[in-house]
């Protein structure tokens, strides 16, 4: 699932300026045109006016309800028809503590989450997933900040809500807490010009902004219309996402497409009662503290191997290829265990001997026994796999595949690494290039944590 999510990085002001001389500009510029910079040409100092205005009149609304459509379509080569979903909401938001979103849409691209705030108890479904519930929540700012409903600031954002990127910009003009001034960061500001749309007169404005996508920056421009005159109601968002998915290296071109539209705008709502009130708890329904809680119930139920955290190893005895026995709970208390379950026939992205190898002399004069466990190959296939490779690993060979059940190997590679205690540490299914750097930092961890009395 691809996410993106808005967060400026860049100073408004050039790092090369001395720190004194950036301040008396500001503060100049601040009192002559309310956060615009006073070497914007008049264009751009137009256009961060509507915006500045545009921000200061959401904030300033004490209640409002909104129906939104979000557009977006994905393809590239590889698909036969580009993938499309259309995810329509209705925001009812009244300060300083009520708000609800209602989201309808198949969900198949990007998150349809429904979430409800009332009387400072949170409520987020996310159908066919779950229900996640926390109380002590005091505005809606705080229930979008908050780690339960999905807030990451590792990420930049929150997961459930910030996917939905005409949200995402909805939520940082509404709530300060959210947006935390990233007007005033944005690397320019243009005025494109004016337009109408269903008859309302609308100021144009491109945004630029600086972003990450997979660990590198980019740049995304946010095309907005504002409507004109005394209510600046945002009316249509459309990102231009081309810089955020080019592949590069050969790699199919994946387009990207996102059109965000609001209309039905009402600042003076009569709400009901009930009108922010979750729904009640269905039975079907699992309820979690947490999104995070949510997340590692679903990877569990869709490899039930991660679950073995925390638990015993199940004991077992195989014969390594020098014909000695391998008998694990002999290991007990003496030394840290680590299983790698592999095959053969791995693409060399998958392969992780190499690693195990490299960290077993990194490590060895620690108490540490890697041992690689084959499942199911023939002897001979193994032998002249590891000449090849030239490893001098360990090797035992569950020839009846009757090892691999017991710690839920539904498919290879898979390392289970198990402590002196005899419980298990971790597990990692599969394997990328952080592979033996998150494997030798957990192995480190374990050895330095304070002794215990193992039984």
């Amino acid at each position: 699932m691809v996410r993106v999510w808005l967060q400026p990085d860049g100073p408004g002001l050039s790092s090369g300026v001395n720190p004194l001389i950036r301040k008396v500009i500001l503060l100049s510029c601040l009192a002559w045109g309310a956060g615009v910079p006073c070497w914007a040409d008049a264009d751009e100092a137009k256009a961060r006016e509507i915006l500045n205005r545009l921000t200061a009149f959401y904030r300033g609304l004490e209640a409002f309800e909104v129906e939104s459509v979000m557009t977006t379509s994905m393809k590239n080569p590889q698909l036969v028809e580009p993938l499309t979903q259309e995810l329509r909401q209705t925001y009812k938001v009244k300060r300083p503590g009520q708000f609800v979103l209602e989201s309808r849409g198949d969900g198949m691209l990007f998150s349809a989450p429904n979430a409800y705030l009332d009387d400072w108890q949170g409520v987020l479904l996310l159908e066919g997933q779950g229900r996640i519930e926390a109380s002590g929540v005091a505005t809606p700012a705080a229930f979008l900040r908050n780690p339960a409903f999905g807030f990451n600031p590792n990420a930049g954002g929150n997961i459930v809500f910030d996917q939905n990127i005409g949200l995402s910009f909805l939520n940082k003009l509404l709530f300060a807490d959210v947006g935390q001034g990233w007007e005033r960061d944005l690397k320019s500001v243009t005025l494109v010009g004016e337009s109408v749309i269903n008859d309302v007169k609308v100021d144009q404005l491109a945004l630029t902004t600086e972003t990450h996508q997979f660990g590198e920056a980019a740049t995304m421009v946010l095309n907005i219309w504002v409507q004109q005159g005394k209510e600046p109601f945002l009316l249509r968002l459309k990102p231009d996402l081309s810089n955020l998915f080019s592949q590069g290296d050969g790699a199919p071109e994946m387009e990207v497409g996102m059109l965000g539209e609001w209309h039905s705008w009402n600042t003076k709502p009569s709400f009901k009662e009930d009108t922010f009130k979750a729904p009640k708890a269905d039975d079907e329904m699992p309820v979690f503290p947490s999104f995070e809680a949510m997340m590692q119930a679903q990877t569990a139920a869709q490899n039930p191997a991660l679950a073995l955290t925390s638990t015993e190893a199940k004991a077992f005895t195989l014969k390594d290829l020098d014909g000695e026995e391998f008998q694990l709970s002999k290991h007990r208390g003496k030394e840290v265990v680590v299983l790698a379950f592999w095959g053969s026939w791995l693409s060399p992205e998958a392969e992780v001997l190499t690693a195990l190898a490299s960290i077993e002399k990194q490590l060895k004069d620690a108490p540490v026994e890697i041992v690689a466990v084959n499942v199911g190959e023939e002897e001979a296939r193994v032998r002249a796999y590891l000449d090849e490779k030239k490893l001098g690993l360990r090797v035992v060979i569950d020839a009846e595949q009757k090892v691999a059940p017991l710690y839920e190997v539904r498919a290879v590679p898979q390392t289970v690494v198990i402590g002196k205690d005899g419980e298990i540490f971790q597990v990692h299914i599969g394997s990328d290039e952080a592979f033996e750097e998150e494997l030798l930092r957990e192995l480190r961890l374990i050895l330095e944590a304070p002794a215990e009395n193992t039984p």
